[in-house]
């Protein structure tokens, strides 16, 4: 399973597989049609609160993840799009935060990660 992140402005590669973008709103300025994303998961987003919240502070990361992570458990449909499309090929999760290191994308591939084995199962029934 190749699950990469990478923000949404960069230039879309061959090697990004299938192309996931998991904010809830839309980069201003950016055409839908050049950002080349296969699924736009809106609903797979944080929260607006946990979004505001967090505010692409580092030191709120692992509570943010707790949070966004009991989130998750509860969109199961939108996790499983991604983890499919994962056990297919490479799938890269897009994000528009300034910071490559904590952002809703990092934490749907940790989330899928840290709970693989009982998605897959879960998958499967």
């Amino acid at each position: 399973m190749d699950i990469r992140v990478k923000r949404i402005l960069d230039r879309p590669e061959i090697t990004d597989g299938f192309r996931v973008y998991v904010e809830r709103k839309w980069p201003l300025g950016l055409p839908v049609d050049e950002a080349e994303v296969d699924v736009w998961l809106k609903d797979l987003a944080p929260s607006e609160g946990l979004h505001s919240w967090f505010s692409d502070k580092p030191e709120r990361w692992a509570e943010f993840e707790r949070g966004y992570f009991a989130e998750l458990d509860g969109k199961f449909e939108h996790v499983r799009k991604v983890l499919d499309e994962a056990m297919e090929g490479t799938v890269t999760l897009l994000h528009d935060s300034g910071d490559s290191d904590y952002n809703p994308a990092v934490a749907v591939r940790d989330y899928i990660e840290a709970k693989k084995d009982l998605l897959v199962g879960k998958s499967a029934a």
